[in-house]
């Protein structure tokens, strides 16, 4: 693990596309498809922490849940997840609707968090009030409207099936799943990927994920 900030005036996730990978593993496709890939997440302080990736350079993810090449991707990503790591998954998103938003958390590009990990983060998420909308993950779009939100969802097996939990943001925080899961695990210190990328995970992650 080093302390590094990453900056960049291109958008590195537009760069991957282009087979212009500035870290290494850490931005080489482990699942590529047409219009989405898959990586390994900087700052992964939990191995198997992974991302997907829409081609297009758009700000959330809530036009790729009823995209079936997302489907496809997702659901590829799950089941190599579940072989490596003997778990279920949960799913994530920051979904931000402009450039520089808060809620993108430096990273203006849409991507979607899936990662191994047994917990559940509902009693965290609960605990400072704010509400969450149950929902199917299809149903997205529909419920955020051009609005900004948090998606969550646990022991996803299938993505087209899953149930999410959506916030609509009133007042938006940068990393707020990263710091939720980085209290529950001890790197309450070090949840910021700018400054710590756990370089040494996410590249143990790639050669356990490749591999499959």
């Amino acid at each position: 693990m080093k302390k590094k900030l990453i900056c960049t005036d291109k958008c590195r996730f537009c760069e991957i596309f282009k087979s212009k990978e500035q870290l290494g593993k850490i931005d080489t496709p482990i699942i590529k498809y047409e219009k989405y890939i898959a990586i390994v997440s900087l700052g992964a302080f939990i191995p198997g922490w992974t991302l997907i990736i829409p081609k297009g350079h758009i700000f959330s993810m809530k036009e790729a849940y009823f995209d079936l090449d997302f489907i496809d991707i997702a659901n590829e990503m799950l089941v190599k997840l579940n072989k490596v790591y003997n778990s279920k998954c949960i799913i994530f998103e920051h979904g931000a609707n402009h450039e520089g938003s808060i809620t993108a958390c430096g990273t203006n590009h849409a991507h979607l968090h899936i990662l191994p990990y047994d917990k559940s983060l509902l009693f965290d998420m609960k605990q400072d009030g704010k509400e969450w909308i149950e929902c199917k993950i299809v149903d997205v779009k529909k419920i955020v409207g051009d609005n900004e939100y948090w998606l969550y969802g646990e022991n996803i097996d299938e993505i087209q099936n899953a149930n999410v939990f959506l916030h609509i943001i009133s007042n938006p925080e940068s990393q707020y799943f990263r710091k939720i899961l980085a209290k529950k695990e001890g790197f309450l210190k070090q949840y910021d990927y700018k400054k710590y990328d756990f370089l040494e995970i996410a590249e143990e992650t790639y050669e356990k994920l490749r591999g499959k």
